[in-house]
């Protein structure tokens, strides 16, 4: 942790320092998880869904499909095809009836008339009968569930029916008439099903969040449509399709939604997201194509988000887009690479990542890679130099955690920013093939309250003047490659929000999760903007902070999950977890882990950012436990390492950062044994250790 003196940076000293069925409305029930289906499903489809947490698939019942011609019976085959093998495998099926034949619609053009509601008193009727034949045949009692003696069935009926899909966009009826002709079809919908099967549910057609301009209504104006015509009665539960660039944006659709039912006193109605999604590719859509690991990482945000506020907004299912990849279709430039899988049948990263959310089991520990090298870093006390670079480089060092202060590169309030130090870091890390972790932080003295609930507009503008420069697109990196032409640039993938907010030494006067809630919900916004596939990691916790005003890590995560939306705001948790011994570091991380299974955060990965002992004993009782001689603090930081490597998979542990590199000069106060924490003396002689790292890193090596 950093001293008062290396905190304030008033000499220049850029340190890390460290200081030793569906659920209820209650307010523990999980959302249940599931896929979209449009075709029909193998049963080893149906075994790998519910291997990974797949509760429910949304299926289509296509009219046109079912009954392609007007005097023609009703074609099931299909459907009962996959809606008994769904049974037979535990998954709940939750249908969305949609589409006009051509033979009962009232356009006579192509394309988008069977997208269009049924209009006429002979196609209402037909509707009718259409929705009333498929309740019985898949309802409570339905055909489909009457055994016979060649072949039983396992009775789970369909308990939910969507009526249509999508139909505040433009091609339903218009935006003039769309509500009031989807009211009409809601109403004899529901009227239907009632009379068939009294116990199930309407939930309404996914409602598109925020359609492109003159595609249709937004979903709060046309849910606000459609309660003006009191449609409030005939459906039990929203559906909502957020098509959203970034989880924060997501967040803001549902909220504006769940604030028109509350208007209409309908806040009791249920929220279904069917579906939500993001393409794995780069050019079917310019907001929704994100890559393979940009899927990955939305979809934990999102279903993260949607979990922490599953009381709130009244959710009940969580559906992704697609199963599995398909072919291109006219209606959706972007959902044929939206699937789990891709298309040969191949996992995606954002299909491990929903198995882990979603099953409710204990993680699955095969989602990390292998250790690789950036699993080992060190975090200097001092501003690197061209030896400690060419040193950290032969010790196998992958990552380098360093200081990226606010008070350091903008002295005076609006004045111009100076990135001198920083270039000198950047450049260093990328011409020795280190990757950079910068930790976001440092209170100006012209700005005392920035963690005391002050503004935070400069901190805002700050932390975007630091993308700006050192993102994938920096200004920075233009420059570089014009001097480094055969150096690839290193951008960070990471950017850590500050340092221990736990402790009053990092977080004066006293440590406050709703206040940093505040300064990381600005730092958030600000990163997902510029760079979206960045991630975003908590300040480093320090496990048990020694002051009395300190809070410990696990309670501070746990107040800090209690705060609405900043389960949102970050990606990776990180813990400085300092201890006298392994017991110490494990009652540490068991701590932080059991908050984040409290919070349903079970999925996100760890990060030790700090972690060392000196290589000098100190007799004092409160400081003992951190120090060791110099062979002793080599042994402690071979075992250490190896005993995180073996929890890495339990713990979801991303990495292990050393402080520090080599010792500081300036004398550290506030921390005796960091003074001599170092893999090197300060003269750049090595210590033991140096070489107790060289070989742990060596096990990660490619």
């Amino acid at each position: 942790m950093l001293s008062a003196a290396a905190r304030r940076l008033a000499t220049g000293l850029l340190s890390i320092a460290i200081l030793a069925g569906l659920p209820s409305s209650s307010a523990a029930a999980d959302p249940l998880y599931g896929v979209t289906k449009t075709t029909s499903v193998s049963d080893a489809e149906l075994s790998a869904m519910r291997r990974g947490g797949v509760d429910v698939l949304r299926l289509r019942i296509s009219w046109p499909e079912v009954q392609p011609a007007k005097s023609a019976p009703y074609e099931w085959g299909t459907i009962d095809d996959t809606v008994t093998r769904a049974a037979s495998a535990g998954v709940e099926v939750v249908p969305y009836l949609h589409g006009t034949p051509a033979w009962a619609a009232s356009c006579r053009g192509r394309g988008s008339c069977g997208q269009r509601p049924p209009s006429s008193a002979a196609a209402r009727s037909a509707w009718r009968r259409f929705v009333s034949t498929a309740v019985g045949r898949y309802g409570r009692g339905g055909a489909l569930w009457q055994p016979s003696d060649a072949s039983p069935q396992r009775e789970r009926p369909i308990r939910y029916w969507q009526i249509w899909d999508r139909p505040n966009l433009a091609s339903f009826a218009g935006k003039a008439t769309g509500a009031r002709k989807y009211a009409n079809l809601l109403e004899i919908s529901q009227e239907e099903i009632a009379l068939v099967d009294p116990d199930a549910q309407v939930v309404l057609g996914s409602l598109p969040a925020s359609p492109r301009a003159g595609n249709g209504s937004s979903a709060s104006q046309f849910l606000r449509r459609l309660l003006q015509r009191e449609a409030g009665a005939s459906f039990a539960a929203i559906a909502l399709e957020p098509m959203a660039a970034s989880v924060s944006d997501l967040r803001d659709q549902i909220t504006r939604v769940r604030e028109v039912l509350a208007d209409q006193d309908l806040a009791s109605k249920r929220t279904w997201i069917t579906p939500v999604g993001w393409a794995s590719d780069h050019g079917s859509s310019p907001r929704l194509s994100v890559g393979l690991e940009g899927q990955r990482r939305l979809l934990q945000r999102s279903f993260r988000l949607l979990r922490a506020q599953g009381e709130r907004w009244r959710i009940d299912s969580v559906i992704w887009s697609a199963w599995r990849d398909g072919p291109s279709t006219e209606a959706c430039s972007w959902c044929h690479r939206s699937g789990l899988l891709r298309r040969s049948g191949k996992i995606k990263p954002a299909w491990r990542a929903f198995r882990r959310i979603a099953g409710r089991n204990p993680p699955e520990l095969d989602h990390l890679p292998p250790p690789g090298r950036s699993f080992f870093g060190v975090a200097p006390s001092e501003p690197p130099r061209g030896t400690d670079l060419e040193l950290m480089s032969g010790a196998g060092v992958g990552t380098m955690r360093f200081v990226a202060s606010w008070e350091a590169t903008q002295l005076d309030p609006g004045g111009p920013f100076r990135w001198d130090y920083l270039d000198r870091i950047f450049e260093g890390v990328a011409l020795h093939g280190i990757d950079p972790i910068p930790v976001l932080t440092g209170t100006p003295t012209w700005d005392p309250d920035l963690t005391a609930g002050g503004d935070l507009s400069g901190w805002g503008a700050f932390v975007e003047a630091a993308l700006d420069r050192y993102g994938p697109n920096g200004r920075f990196w233009t420059e570089f490659g014009e001097d480094h032409p055969n150096v690839a640039p290193a951008p960070p993938r990471v950017w850590q929000i500050w340092n221990e907010q736990n402790a009053p030494e990092f977080w004066p006067p006293t440590p406050s999760p709703v206040q940093f809630a505040q300064l990381l919900d600005v730092s958030a916004s600000v990163i997902r903007r510029v760079d979206p596939q960045a991630e975003i990691m908590l300040g480093g916790m320090f496990g048990t902070p020694p002051r009395s005003e300190g809070i410990e890590a696990g309670e501070f995560l746990s107040r800090l999950y209690d705060i609405e939306g900043a389960a949102a705001d970050f990606d990776i948790v990180a813990l400085h977890p300092y201890a006298f011994d392994l017991g110490g570091i494990e009652q540490q991380f068991l701590s932080i882990r059991s908050a984040m299974a409290a919070a349903g955060d079970r999925a996100t990965d760890t990060w030790v950012t700090e972690l060392g002992w000196s290589s000098v004993p100190d007799p004092r009782p409160e400081w003992a436990g951190y120090s060791r001689t110099l062979q002793g603090q080599a042994d402690t930081l071979a075992s250490a390492g190896e005993y995180l490597l073996n929890h890495r998979k339990e713990w979801q542990l991303r990495g292990l950062i050393w402080y520090t590199w080599r010792d500081p000069a300036a004398h550290v106060i506030a921390c005796p044994f960091c003074q001599d924490a170092g893999l090197l003396e300060h003269d750049f002689s090595p210590k033991p250790s140096l070489n107790a790292y060289r070989e742990l890193s060596a096990t990660a090596a490619p």
